[in-house]
């Protein structure tokens, strides 16, 4: 997490519009903000975090998520792809273990 936060840092300094976020904390809101029966906050804040320059996902995979937390995050990767936006994981577990 240190060289990670590390990373965020350095990014501000040199201008970069970033974001540091648990990867729980991230599908735990928009999965909260998905089943909510308007969904156009759900759409605003996804479209919050493809925006961002860098995004910063702490803990990758700690936790596992139903079929639903799986779909919102590769939506949330393809949106940050077509921005053209970076996203960097960190995670406790080797290669292999995923």
């Amino acid at each position: 997490m240190i060289f990670l936060s590390n990373c965020c840092n350095k990014a501000c300094r040199l201008n970069y519009r970033c974001k540091f976020i648990d990867y729980c904390e991230l599908l735990d809101e928009l999965i909260a903000l998905n089943n909510k029966p308007d969904l156009s906050y759900y759409q605003k804040r996804l479209k919050y975090y493809a925006r961002i320059q860098l995004l910063f996902i702490d803990d990758f995979a700690i936790s596992r998520y139903s079929e639903e937390g799986i779909k919102i995050l590769y939506h949330l990767i393809k949106k940050r792809d077509n921005f053209g936006t970076s996203t960097l994981f960190s995670c406790q577990y080797s290669l292999d273990e995923w």
